[in-house]
């Protein structure tokens, strides 16, 4: 649920303490594997999610609040409406808007064709039977090793382990 993990505005000092707790239980039921303890872990996952899950309504019931006459209150309310429906209408698959002979894409549908045509045209298979065969070997060969023989047979395994 939370992709920021710390910076949401309905995450209070209660809900942070629990999750703290949570993941010190956590961590000893993991070190010791006693049923006692991921017992006792469940039930603050579970209660932390609860937690989460109540601060986030009464966070949205408290910025969708008007007065009588259908207004919010405050600008600070009405800023942190706009913020938060801004927040929730972005995307998330993290593909940029892209645009199409003048044609803006905003859905993921038409990002994605757009992408592959993309891709298509460049990775396509192409005609060899016109490029001329190259004769022999590729790779050029290499010649005598003795240089490197030699390095190798003077190293001094002893001394090896020492630097180690």
């Amino acid at each position: 649920m939370l992709t920021t993990r710390w910076n949401v505005p309905w995450l209070n000092r209660e809900i942070k303490t629990i999750i703290r707790n949570k993941q010190r239980v956590y961590n000893k039921a993991n070190r010791t594997n006693n049923k006692k303890y991921w017992k006792e872990f469940k039930l603050l996952r579970k209660t932390v999610y609860f937690k989460l899950e109540e601060a986030h309504q009464n966070y949205i019931s408290q910025i969708l609040k008007v007065d009588e006459d259908g207004e919010r209150k405050t600008l600070v309310g009405r800023k942190k409406f706009w913020q938060y429906v801004r927040s929730k209408k972005r995307d998330s698959c993290g593909i940029a808007i892209l645009s199409s002979n003048g044609k803006i894409m905003e859905d993921s549908k038409s990002r994605a064709e757009r992408l592959n045509d993309q891709f298509v045209s460049v990775f396509t298979n192409e005609n060899t039977s016109s490029q001329q065969d190259l004769k022999g070997n590729p790779s050029p060969t290499i010649g005598p090793l003795e240089g490197p023989r030699k390095l190798l047979s003077n190293i001094n395994p002893p001394k090896i382990k020492q630097i180690r």
